[in-house]
């Protein structure tokens, strides 16, 4: 079935998505089925701390970025770039948030930088695309300005 819906994607115009999968984490790039009539425009989505790191939970756990928090990161990426050796299929993560904006957003903006210069460099040196959630935590769309106090954190991420 997965296949079929695979398949299926492409007829998709132009820019079909397709994801099999409630959770997308890398673990679970394994149970994709490539489509067999795909056109070689493939990319595999997936995401981890799509909602932030958190300072209680194991899967995401960051703090102040201990060898074993580093660990989950470079865990997560190692079983992307498995999967692409094994496919031939880029990946790219979809999302990931410096701070865990929606889970009472208790990151300072020092801790925040931290995560974030980790996490950009793990995936650029990688050589994985990345998405972050989530703009509005950067820019105000109601002022049309850049928000000052988290300038920073854009910065350890696109500079």
């Amino acid at each position: 079935m997965v296949r079929r819906l695979l398949s299926g994607c492409e007829r998709i115009p132009p820019y079909g998505n397709c994801n099999p999968r409630l959770r997308s984490d890398a673990a679970y790039l394994q149970e994709l089925k490539i489509p067999t009539q795909h056109n070689g425009y493939l990319m595999a989505e997936w995401h981890f701390y799509a909602s932030g790191p958190s300072k209680t939970n194991e899967r995401k756990l960051w703090t102040s970025g201990t060898k074993q928090e580093r660990a989950l990161i470079d865990e997560k990426i190692k079983l992307a770039l498995d999967w692409q050796k094994q496919t031939n299929v880029p990946t790219w993560v979809g999302a990931w948030m410096p701070g865990n904006y929606n889970d009472g957003d208790d990151y300072t903006i020092d801790e925040q930088i931290q995560f974030a210069g980790y996490m950009t460099e793990q995936l650029t040196d990688a050589g994985i695309p990345f998405a972050v959630n989530s703009d509005t935590k950067f820019y105000s769309r109601e002022k049309n300005q850049w928000i000052t106090k988290m300038q920073p954190v854009f910065n350890a991420i696109y500079n």
